[in-house]
């Protein structure tokens, strides 16, 4: 009886090992998976920073808006021009407005109703839009 004894013992108690072996395998590539990920997440980040320094368009990054754009919208369908209301209904924008993020976002959405919704309406639109208080610019759709 003695000898089934020892022989369950040792089929326990090696199992344990086994099971601690593997676990303790599958922890550490859990962990160094985690790592890895999060050192990727990172990375991304940096790039979409350094990207958007160098870049107009800024939708994916955290780099910071450290500039105001004061721009003005004038739409003309068939010679007559769109009122307030009209405009922002157009483009979801406002006429007059301070923007904080890059210039083209105002650009994109304009040339993108044009090009798609407000194809076949003939509009003459013009952006008047400057840097942080500096020289006037003048953007026109179409280009």
């Amino acid at each position: 009886m003695s000898d089934t004894v020892s022989l369950d013992y040792l089929k326990h108690s090696n199992v344990r090992k086994v099971r601690r072996i593997v676990s303790s395998r599958a922890g550490s590539a859990v962990r160094w998976l985690r790592l890895a990920f999060g050192v990727f997440l990172l990375l991304v980040q940096v790039v979409m920073i350094v990207y958007a320094r160098f870049s107009d368009v800024r939708y994916f990054s955290w780099a910071p808006h450290d500039v105001m754009w004061a721009y003005q919208i004038t739409v003309d369908l068939d010679d007559t021009q769109l009122t307030d209301r009209e405009a922002n209904q157009r483009y979801r924008l406002q006429r007059y407005k301070y923007h904080e993020h890059a210039i083209e976002h105002v650009m994109i959405a304009i040339r993108q109703y044009e090009s798609t919704y407000g194809i076949g309406d003939n509009a003459s639109v013009t952006l008047v839009y400057s840097k942080n208080g500096g020289i006037e610019r003048q953007w026109n759709w179409p280009e």
